[in-house]
């Protein structure tokens, strides 16, 4: 299933199964929250691995470490040189990146995914986040074929509502 952020008229309202993203409270580190929330406690980071990062902070990949760093994830550059960013290791390839990975984020056209499609169905994350510019229906059906989940969103609209 794809799923995508312009589903109810632009506005990303319903993500999976109709159900409505979680609206956090501005101070998400309050303990009794976090335990109604996680039934813990505590958070579990995600890592997530940014397709197509690059070193120009004018770029919407490089604005998206940024962002994704300050909301708490952990963000890993992948790109094509492996260049680091922001003082984060980067990596040519997600094959070559240790531990799991939760969400990848394309910021690549889709005429550059072919290798990267391959790679993600190797690492099996919990899902792709696919960028304005990036959208790929036969990326999309492949790694649904394998179990991946498939969003069609933008990675900063994401995080900025609360809804990452």
């Amino acid at each position: 299933m794809v799923l995508s952020h312009r589903q109810g008229g632009g506005v990303a309202t319903k993500w999976s199964r109709g159900r409505r993203a979680p609206r956090f409270p501005s101070n998400t580190h309050d303990e009794r929250f976090l335990r109604r929330v996680t039934g813990t406690g505590t958070i579990t980071v995600s890592t997530v691995a940014v397709v197509g990062a690059s070193r120009k902070p004018e770029r919407y990949s490089n604005r998206a470490v940024r962002m994704l760093l300050s909301h708490g994830h952990a963000p890993i550059p992948v790109s094509k040189l492996g260049h680091d960013i922001l003082g984060l290791k980067g990596y040519a390839s997600l094959t070559a990146i240790p531990g799991p990975i939760d969400t990848v984020t394309v910021y690549l056209s889709p005429e550059k995914q072919l290798p990267v499609i391959r790679d993600i169905v190797a690492v099996r994350p919990r899902r792709v986040i696919f960028n304005p510019g990036a959208e790929n229906p036969e990326a999309a059906d492949t790694l649904a074929r394998h179990g991946v989940a498939v969003i069609e969103a933008c990675t900063l609209v994401l995080l900025a509502t609360g809804q990452f």
